[in-house]
């Protein structure tokens, strides 16, 4: 199979008869998870690349998946796509996501105080939590383990297992303004 298109850096696959286009080798954790998102230059997401701007479609990704309803990156892109802001340039915004997790029938629980993200994700299946970097904002996904900690996806660009407290987590938060959105259990 030939890869062809936007999206060179890609191995394809074939699904229903077409090649298409995969993510990229090596942007995946063991188990599936999006973990890599600097790897996503070939991919664009309004007029930028994801590597920029993926944060958010890369989140509700790696939230689909831990929650057991994995979805093709390409129809969650898709579905993001409208709630981009200035074509990308920016991200996504957190309304279009949550709405995109409404519409697949779960509820959740949101709160902006960083003092209720552990009790919140505590009692989720898994959520999403936006925050400050220092230098941007981003977009993460978690999922409670075991003994109070969380796996963080993408979070760290390219670590498998990013498990830790959420204490620990809130300790990386640079900026002021957070949002954490936790799928019920």
């Amino acid at each position: 199979m030939v890869c062809t298109g936007r999206i060179t850096a890609a191995v394809c696959f074939h699904r229903e008869g077409k090649d298409e286009p995969m993510l990229p080798e090596g942007c995946l954790s063991e188990d599936g998870f999006i973990i890599n998102q600097g790897m996503l230059r070939d991919i664009p997401f309004g007029n930028y690349p994801s590597s920029k701007n993926g944060c958010g479609w890369i989140a509700v990704y790696n939230l689909m998946k831990a929650l057991g309803n994995e979805k093709p990156y390409e129809e969650i892109m898709e579905a993001l796509t409208p709630y981009t802001l200035l074509k990308g340039l920016l991200g996504t915004r957190m309304p279009g996501i949550k709405k995109y997790i409404r519409r697949q029938g779960y509820a959740m629980d949101t709160s902006f105080f960083k003092s209720s993200f552990e009790p919140l994700a505590l009692g989720s299946q898994a959520g999403i939590i936006y925050y400050g970097t220092g230098k941007t904002y981003h977009f993460t996904a978690y999922q409670p383990t075991e003994e109070k900690t969380f796996r963080f996806f993408n979070s760290v660009y390219g670590r498998q297992y990013d498990i830790l407290t959420m204490e620990q987590f809130i300790g990386r938060i640079k900026a002021p303004l957070t949002h954490i959105v936790a799928v019920r259990a």
